[in-house]
This record gives C-alpha cells, sequence and structure tokens, in this order.
C-alpha cells in the first residue's frame, strides 16, 4: 500500500503553517520505496529512515515496515437486527508468523446491508453478506448472516437466504431464533 506520511512543516509555536509539498526520500531502497517522492510503499520488513524536505527545512524520520504475509478473518458470523454492533475478528501476520499490531486493511461490504464503524459490524438489514478484507495480494473473507428481528411467517418480509449457505450457518446461528 502507498502511504503519505502524516507531516506538516510548523512554526517555532507548532503552528501548521503553508508550505510547498513535502518530499520524501530514503537511503533504505531495500525496505522501503518512495512513490512520486510523496508516498512511502513497504518493499520489505525492517526500519528505515526517510528524510522530508521542504524548502530549506529537512527533518528524518523513522518508518516502520511490517510486510503481511497472512490475514485470518473469523469464517463465519451470525447477528440479528437490534444487537448491539459486533467486532471485527481479523488478524495480520507477517513472514515470521509474528502477529502485526493495527495492521492497515481495505475492507470491502455492502454499505446498504451493515456497516463497518469503530471496528465493529453494525447490521442494516437481514439477509446473507461478506466482509472482505485485503492487503496488496493478501486477502480473507467473514460469511455474515443478519436475521431479521420480526418473527413472522410472511415470505414476502423474510430474507432470501440460499439454502447451501444454512448448512454453514447452522453452528452460528444456533440459538438465535429467526
Amino acid at each position: 500500500m502507498l502511504e503519505p506520511l502524516d507531516a506538516h512543516v510548523v512554526n517555532e509555536k507548532g503552528d501548521v503553517v503553508p508550505a510547498d509539498v513535502i518530499r520524501y526520500s530514503t537511503t533504505a531502497d531495500s525496505i522501503v520505496a518512495i512513490r512520486d517522492g510523496t508516498a512511502v510503499q513497504c518493499r520489505n520488513d525492517g526500519i528505515a529512515p526517510v528524510t522530508l524536505t521542504s524548502g530549506k527545512l529537512t527533518s528524518t524520520v523513522l518508518v516502520r515496515c511490517a510486510i503481511i504475509e497472512k490475514i485470518v478473518a473469523e469464517p463465519y458470523v451470525c447477528m440479528r437486527l437490534g444487537e448491539p454492533p459486533a467486532p471485527l475478528s481479523v488478524a495480520a501476520f507477517d513472514r515470521q508468523g509474528g502477529s502485526i499490531a493495527a495492521p492497515r486493511l481495505l475492507l470491502l461490504t455492502d454499505s446498504s446491508f451493515v456497516r463497518i464503524i469503530d471496528g465493529k459490524i453494525v447490521p442494516l438489514k437481514a439477509g446473507d453478506g461478506d466482509i472482505g478484507y485485503t492487503n496488496g495480494r493478501r486477502r480473507a473473507v467473514t460469511l455474515l448472516r443478519v436475521l431479521d428481528t420480526a418473527r413472522t411467517s410472511s415470505s414476502a418480509t423474510q430474507p432470501r437466504i440460499i439454502h447451501a449457505r444454512d448448512r454453514m450457518f447452522d453452528p452460528v446461528c444456533a440459538g438465535k431464533p429467526g
């Protein structure tokens, strides 16, 4: 992933001042790549010095890179409309199998079905869907079932559920009427 650093030019009081673009450079090309002079992309695990330059000002920061080798997500989640939001259950691991704290992952989901807010799954309507997690070539998915709070027998108001998925969700939805 390409990431701009959260960098600003500040005056003596610490106030942000308008400045030209802050350019990046590094001597650790084996760990990080600088793209278009304004974004950092990790190539390998490690710590790399990155020099920031704007006009006559320069500063060097250390950038820690941990390449995601594997993403693991909870395979199935069953929720009921009206329940409190459920936390996302996903983890990322580096090449040595170590856990990566606060990994940068792109989350993909149908925003009319569920929303992800502050790391929690908030159901919006009943049915089946999924949450995809990705970082470069690494991917994982959580299959999600949201049960309706209304216990009505009308087929017009029941969510359409693919029967092949029913068997997968039976263990995780057990005890949740609907």
